[in-house]
């Protein structure tokens, strides 16, 4: 037993003071989670074959501890923040390097398409009463040392190819970041295109918000992870959104719009302006929509939450349904509307509210 004991305490001496000349002297940072779950996978294997070789060996214990003293010495060097942060943070990466670029171009088009799938960084889209379009693009780039940022930053290619095709300009915009500098790298993004066109968008980000203003749009497609979607007086044929950990805001009018988000709430305001179906759904937030009372626009409303409540503020409903957290109903006379809205809103653990 004491010499279990010993080879134990020995291998775990042993693997702080190799762990601590190791990690001291290379990144290992941004990969603190990778390298602990290496850490603790190599010494189940070590020691499961180590068994199955000599079952009274007692080696397998020291392996152990070697290993444990190893995942100390990565914890001690990486700092306590890196448990947290998982290297993101700007003790880790103290030096920043940015830079700007832009592209530019006639945009006499009437139907103008953006598309880009980024990562780290968000998008935002205006419009001008100018003839032409404008992408303004801030890459910034996070290193240990200037040579370390430089070095990341230098490593971000960003492309734009622009044609025409039936009419239609084409905006497709690459972001090649290599997959191990990513993390350190945000490409934030500004694109102005003409009042008068018809906009089509598709767009993909992480850890990045997505907004558009006051823009008349096709098919408009906004994907995000970490962020927002934020669309300001904004009317298109179709509309589809969907964020994680953010939420959906703003005044839209649309034919077809479908928004999810995932812990994240959904605030909308939706203008009688046109015929319109709106599909919203939360998990872990409330659905919020506002509308105006006209005489001449009618409403098809469902409304459903797991943990919470639904509440109709909307006059002149005929109700199919109506309990606590599911409700269905319309307006009198919806089908001789000369406006038809119909709005089906869910979401677990939320409220949702529908009404003026």
């Amino acid at each position: 037993m004491a010499r279990t004991k010993g080879l134990g305490f020995g291998g775990f001496l042993i693997g702080i003071g190799l762990g601590w000349l190791f990690f001291t002297n290379m990144t290992v940072s941004a990969d603190l989670i990778a390298w602990i779950m290496i850490l603790a996978g190599g010494a189940i294997v070590a020691s499961s074959l180590l068994s199955r070789m000599n079952p009274g060996l007692p080696l397998t214990g020291a392996i152990t501890w070697f290993t444990l003293g190893l995942i100390i010495a990565l914890l001690v060097v990486s700092g306590p923040s890196q448990i947290i942060t998982g290297g993101f943070d700007s003790g880790i990466y103290p030096v920043t390097m940015g830079g700007t670029m832009n592209f530019s171009g006639q945009a006499t088009a009437q139907d103008i398409l953006f598309e880009v799938e980024n990562v780290n960084g968000g998008l935002e889209v205006e419009t001008w009463s100018r003839d032409e379009y404008d992408l303004n693009i801030t890459v910034k780039a996070r290193g240990t040392s200037q040579s370390d940022a430089e070095s990341a930053f230098e490593k971000v290619d960003v492309t734009l190819d622009e044609s025409t095709v039936g009419g239609r300009l084409e905006l497709v915009l690459t972001v090649n970041v290599p997959r191990l500098t990513w993390r350190r790298v945000t490409v934030s993004m500004v694109l102005t295109l003409p009042s008068d066109a018809i906009i089509d968008l598709d767009v993909t980000t992480v850890n990045g918000g997505l907004s558009a203003a006051q823009l008349s749009g096709g098919d408009i497609r906004l994907t995000t992870t970490n962020g927002d979607i934020v669309l300001d007086h904004v009317n298109a044929n179709s509309v589809r959104g969907s964020t994680t950990n953010g939420r959906v805001t703003g005044t839209v009018g649309v034919e077809e719009m479908t928004a999810s988000t995932v812990n994240g709430a959904i605030d909308l305001t939706i203008p009688p302006t046109r015929d319109g179906s709106y599909d919203l759904g939360a998990t872990n937030g409330n659905v919020d929509v506002e509308l105006d009372r006209i005489p001449d626009v009618g409403y098809s409303l469902i409304g459903r939450t797991t943990n919470g409540r639904v509440t109709f503020d909307v006059s002149g409903l005929d109700y199919d349904v109506d309990t606590s957290r599911h409700k269905e109903a319309e307006t009198s006379g919806y089908s001789t509307k000369a406006i038809q809205i119909q709005i089906k809103a869910s979401t677990t653990n939320g409220a949702v509210y529908i009404g003026s």
